[in-house]
């Protein structure tokens, strides 16, 4: 790698959503070189971008082959051998597949599920809401298709139904997932609510609704489409975006 060499802030959160801050010193984080201590300095921190980028590369093979196998059939050894690497190289870096589906499920799963992550509201009426809620969705799916897109489809699904087929395995084999399973569900109905309850302060919709069974019909339209039609041609933009506003039509 030529040039300097620092950890930006974004390098220092990824690092620590994968879990990999144990494996370096703390003096590497918030810490001011000495003088005499400038190139030593510089190439600790070049190590730990290095320690990064491998990881990175490693989740992104690793979340493919998980994605279209399964947890029990994807072994150390057919992950390494999509990440280029020796078995010994995979468990230099993840000792344990549980370790690793852990770091992958934390990234993929719950670090993009994220509101913050996924939406990017500007307020606006309760028809701009949709389209908003609607292009996060849609910039989200595209990001994931092109990460497991890799030219190998062994099975000739769409690639939202790998992601689907992950989903399943983070419920049988993550580590006590129920609760953030549901964080992940609660988020988004408390987002719908926050934003009918809006509407209807602001005259947009009938003042009879109630909030959370109305947040619950959006909420399930939107995860039963798209659960749907990831079993065919993977989640219809269009039909969604033209479902959720004649959902609204009805509640005006």
């Amino acid at each position: 790698m030529s040039g300097p060499t620092i950890i930006t802030p974004h390098i220092e959160r990824q690092i620590r959503v994968l879990q990999i801050e144990r494996c370096v010193p703390r003096l590497f984080f918030n810490h001011t070189p000495k003088k005499n201590d400038n190139q030593p300095y510089k190439k600790k921190i070049k190590t730990i971008v290095r320690w990064f980028q491998i990881h990175i590369f490693v989740l992104e093979n690793a979340l493919r082959v998980f994605a279209k196998m399964n947890y029990e059939k994807a072994s150390q050894m057919e992950i390494a051998k999509a990440c280029g690497l020796s078995k010994a190289g995979l468990i230099y870096y993840f000792p344990l597949k549980l370790d690793l589906f852990v770091a992958v499920v934390d990234k993929y799963v719950f670090n993009t599920q994220q509101l913050e992550n996924k939406f990017k509201f500007t307020g606006g009426s309760f028809s701009e809401f949709i389209d908003q809620y609607v292009e996060g969705v849609e910039n989200t799916m595209n990001r994931l298709v092109h990460m497991l897109n890799d030219g190998n489809n062994p099975n000739g699904c769409c690639f939202n139904f790998y992601y689907y087929h992950l989903l399943m395995q983070v419920r049988l084999n993550y580590p006590n997932v129920e609760k953030k399973l549901a964080n992940i569900f609660e988020q988004n109905l408390q987002l719908w609510e926050t934003a009918i309850q809006k509407a209807k302060e602001n005259g947009e919709m009938r003042q009879d609704l109630d909030v959370e069974e109305t947040a619950s019909m959006f909420w399930q339209v939107f995860f039963g489409t798209s659960f749907e039609q990831s079993f065919f041609q993977g989640l219809n933009i269009k039909q969604l975006r033209k479902k959720l506003h004649f959902i609204y039509s009805l509640l005006k």
